[in-house]
């Protein structure tokens, strides 16, 4: 296995620990009431970085898949 196959891996890994989080800050950001609070404006800030870490890592993986099958980024 090549060290771009090995990013692959661990990419895809990390992409589902990713996903897994976010599911769980949404049921985090439906049980706070009070949408003013300082909990929630926390709880949402971390929803957002989960939410672009899922984009940059997903478009990651495309650029690598691409680079493997010889052509360009699948998800430019």
């Amino acid at each position: 296995m090549g060290r771009l196959d090995q990013f692959i891996k661990y990419a895809e890994i990390h992409l589902i620990s990713l996903k897994q989080d976010y599911e769980e800050s949404q049921g985090t950001l439906d049980s706070i009431e009070d949408m003013n609070s300082d909990e929630y404006e926390a709880a949402e800030v971390y929803d957002r970085g989960l939410s672009s870490q899922i984009y940059a890592t997903e478009h990651l993986l495309s650029v690598a898949q691409g680079i493997i099958s010889g052509g360009e980024d699948n998800n430019a």
